[in-house]
């Protein structure tokens, strides 16, 4: 059974309040299908981070978010 499945499964047999086994299997998933995750109040450090791990990508995207307009 895939994690995605698994944790549907838990979630339709325990439709209740988050526990300690969804935060882990949040967890689980965060680290097996994300690069990187960031938050809203730290966005211009995330855009740093983009910028260091796929240049190809995401080279200038600070200044450009920075430029007004």
């Amino acid at each position: 059974m895939s994690l995605v499945a698994r944790a549907n499964a838990i979630y339709f047999l325990f439709p209740r309040k988050p526990s300690q086994v969804a935060l882990q299997q949040a967890k689980i998933n965060v680290m097996l299908n994300y690069l990187v995750v960031g938050v809203t109040e730290e966005f211009q450090d995330f855009l740093s981070v983009l910028e260091k791990l796929l240049p190809d990508f995401f080279t200038g995207v600070l200044e450009l978010y920075k430029a007004p307009g």
